[in-house]
């Protein structure tokens, strides 16, 4: 984070000092700098995975040797979601009024009298 920090400070500054004097001596060759700066951002977006709704641990898989391409990547779509969701499917929901136990399936058992 502070890595990025600092490169964000860094590119500001150079662009602090560029573009006023590119912008008074306006010619064809100050939109290079802007043209070097979309070719970067597109590189960026295509080499580097999306970790958006990731967990550190599936964060690590993206990163490790043989992880998945960074364009096969989206967001959202965690494992910890589909465990949860798993979870809640398979857990036990307690009707204190009657107290009946049924599973997150579809099965109601009978009552007992």
């Amino acid at each position: 984070m502070g890595i990025a920090a600092i490169g964000n400070w860094l590119f500001n500054f150079a662009l602090g000092l560029y573009i006023p004097p590119g912008v008074q001596n306006i010619t064809w060759k100050v939109f290079i700098v802007f043209g070097i700066m979309c070719v970067l951002a597109a590189i960026h977006f295509f080499t580097y995975p999306e970790t958006y709704g990731q967990t550190l641990e599936e964060i690590e898989e993206l990163f490790a040797p043989g992880g998945p391409k960074p364009w096969h990547t989206k967001p959202g779509g965690s494992k910890l979601d589909a465990h949860i969701d798993e979870v809640r499917a398979q857990s036990k929901h307690i009707n204190y009024e009657t107290m009946e136990i049924t599973t997150g399936t579809t099965e109601i058992p009978e009552k007992t009298v």
